[in-house]
């Protein structure tokens, strides 16, 4: 049995997007046209057709790992074209009054997709990982997260 990466970033990229949608909401983040820009690139490229909503544990685990280990590369180019380069270092939570960036939110979720990608790479096809259905959930928020910060409806 393969031992798989840990998930233990998700609840930290759970803060960060929970603070992402709170700043959206209060209007204390206006993302830039070039924010907005890759958001929209990134949430639509990483949209799936499904008849159901996550988890999806009527499909096989090859791919559900597949769909979210598209995660990991997509996020370390939209990184990229904010200037930054993955993997990168840990980026603590603004408090109420700092300002937010694409780029912060885009590395505090890059833990987790890394660590999905890992998964899928590591998948033997004995085992599934135990939070996989988590993941799951967790990047359909992400998506909605981004698509908001796209078109400003949140």
């Amino acid at each position: 049995m393969t031992i798989l990466p840990d998930y233990s970033q998700s609840e930290r990229a759970r803060e960060w997007t929970s603070q992402a949608a709170r700043c959206l909401r209060a209007r204390t983040w206006i993302p830039t046209r070039s924010e907005r820009a890759i958001a929209f690139d990134v949430s639509r490229g990483l949209r799936y057709p499904s008849h159901t909503f996550p988890p999806h544990s009527d499909e096989p685990t090859w791919w559900r790992l597949q769909r979210l280990a598209r995660w990991a590369p997509v996020i370390r180019l939209a990184l990229l074209a904010s200037g930054r380069t993955a993997p990168v270092e840990r980026v603590d939570l603004p408090t109420s009054t700092e300002a937010i960036t694409l780029a912060d939110l885009l590395t505090a979720i890059y833990a987790v997709a890394d660590t999905t990608e890992q998964w899928h790479n590591h998948y033997t096809g004995e085992e599934t990982p135990e939070r996989l259905g988590d993941a799951e959930c967790f990047f359909h928020g992400i998506g909605e997260l981004l698509t908001a910060v796209a078109t400003g409806d949140l």
